[in-house]
C-alpha cells in the first residue's frame, strides 16, 4: 500500500509531496463584510479569465500538493521530470457560487478561469474532471503546460 504505477514505469509514494507555483484568480469580498473592511479595489469581472493571457495580472503563490490527490493526467511537464513547479502551470480555483462553470469532477466546487473545458483552456481526464486537490483549494492545469 502506499504506491501506484505511473506512466513513466516508475513507483510513487502516495505522500510524495509537490510544491506549485499557482495563479490565484482574484474573487470579490465576502458579502458577510462591511464595507468599510473590505478593500477600495472594484469587484473583479469574473467574465476576463479566460485566456492564457489574462494570466497576467492574477497574483501568484506556491502550494504543495501529495501525490495521491493529484492525478496523472493532470500534472504538467516539469513535474513529470521532478517535485517542483515554479513556470505557473496550475491555476488555484476556490469554488462557490461566483464560478463561470463545473467540470465533471465529483468534487468539484466550480472554475472562474476558462470559459468551459470545450474552450480547451485546462487539461482534463480521460472521465471528463479538469480539477484536483481539497476543498476550496482545487487546482486546474492550463493546457499550455
Amino acid at each position: 500500500m502506499g504506491q501506484y504505477w505511473d506512466p513513466a514505469g516508475e513507483y510513487e509514494f502516495h505522500n510524495t509531496v509537490y510544491t506549485l507555483a499557482v495563479y490565484v484568480p482574484p474573487r470579490p469580498p465576502s458579502k458577510y463584510l462591511p464595507g468599510f473592511l473590505t478593500p477600495d479595489r472594484p469587484t473583479p469581472n469574473i467574465n476576463e479569465f479566460n485566456k492564457p493571457e489574462d494570466l497576467v495580472c492574477m497574483d501568484t503563490k506556491t502550494t504543495t500538493i501529495k501525490a495521491h490527490r493529484f492525478p496523472v493526467d493532470l500534472r504538467c511537464k516539469h513535474v513529470q521530470e521532478k517535485t517542483r513547479c515554479a513556470e505557473g502551470c496550475y491555476v488555484l480555483e476556490k469554488g462557490g457560487k461566483d464560478c463561470k462553470w463545473t467540470c465533471r469532477s465529483v468534487e468539484c466546487e466550480g472554475h472562474v478561469y476558462g470559459e468551459s473545458q470545450a474552450v480547451g483552456a485546462v487539461k482534463e481526464t480521460g472521465e471528463g474532471s479538469a480539477c484536483f486537490g481539497k476543498k476550496g483549494e482545487r487546482l486546474v492545469c492550463l493546457k499550455s503546460a
